[in-house]
């Protein structure tokens, strides 16, 4: 066991999987001759997928937008003023031209 309790050759059983093995995991499919370890990390997926895809009720879903909206930082001033998209200053590369100048007309001088 390691510090947190975990077994040491705990993520050795995951290494060998291939990315499809993988996949078929988090889609709660285990491949059958993966054990018992991955037919139970495959029932995890797979119940957490069905309990997940429900949409929260109603009092739920208002209580968490308003929520958000409370911890949104607020800027009213601003708010009604339309504002122009800031584009980062366009850079202008600059090349000295005094070294591929010089190697210009090394090059022709060589070449004549």
């Amino acid at each position: 066991m390691n510090g947190c309790g975990a077994p040491q050759d705990e993520m050795r059983l995951f290494s060998r999987l291939s990315d499809r093995e993988t996949d078929a995991i988090l889609a709660g499919n285990a491949p059958a001759e993966g054990g018992e370890e991955l037919q139970e990390l495959a029932a995890f997926f797979r119940d957490a997928r069905v309990l997940l895809a429900e949409p929260p009720a109603p009092a739920i879903a208002a209580a968490h937008l308003a929520a958000i909206a409370e911890a949104a930082p607020r800027n009213d001033a601003r708010a009604s003023e339309p504002q122009a998209p800031v584009w980062p200053r366009q850079r202008t590369r600059r090349v000295p031209l005094g070294l591929p100048m010089r190697v210009a007309a090394a090059v022709a001088g060589l070449a004549l």
